[in-house]
């Protein structure tokens, strides 16, 4: 079996962070049992997940995040940082997987390739203004946080 490889780096780098651990866990909405090594050597970020499923990589990049997230968010909190990862890439040799990630979420992207962003974006920006326009605004910085934070997207 051969584990997917997942690199990224910690935000900001100028707070540097060096870490490693290693967990086993069972993925709570599909019961697939994983192991995971992660590496945080000066801000660089190194995880190995190894399971028998195979995987859409999307659905395994967030749950790659999630784990090493929840450390930075532990250890943030305790040194008074506020932390963000970035996944950019993923291997699999296996399966012939060597994918960087954008900064899209594709089944969006593919959804709203056709329309014209000047104009929806004119549109959109009108409704900002005007006594409800603070609404709209804290709305669309949920759906953003929703993208960056698939584990809690149900709250946003």
């Amino acid at each position: 079996m051969e584990p997917y490889f997942f690199q990224g780096f910690v935000l900001p780098e100028r707070a540097q962070l060096s870490l490693q651990f290693a967990i086993g866990f069972s993925h709570y909405t599909s019961g697939v049992a994983c192991t995971a090594k992660v590496s945080v050597m000066l801000n660089q970020v190194a995880v190995w997940i190894e399971s028998d499923h195979e995987w859409d990589i999307f659905d395994l990049r967030n749950v790659a995040k999630n784990i090493v997230q929840i450390h930075l968010n532990i250890i943030g909190y305790i040194k008074g940082f506020a932390y963000e990862l970035e996944i950019t890439r993923v291997l699999n040799q296996n399966r012939n997987i060597d994918y960087v990630f954008g900064i899209d979420i594709p089944c969006l992207t593919e959804r709203n390739k056709s329309l014209d962003l000047n104009a929806a974006m004119i549109y959109l920006r009108d409704k900002t203004l005007g006594p409800h326009g603070i609404l709209l605004k804290r709305c669309s910085n949920d759906l953003v946080s929703a993208m960056k934070q698939a584990v809690d997207r149900g709250f946003y």
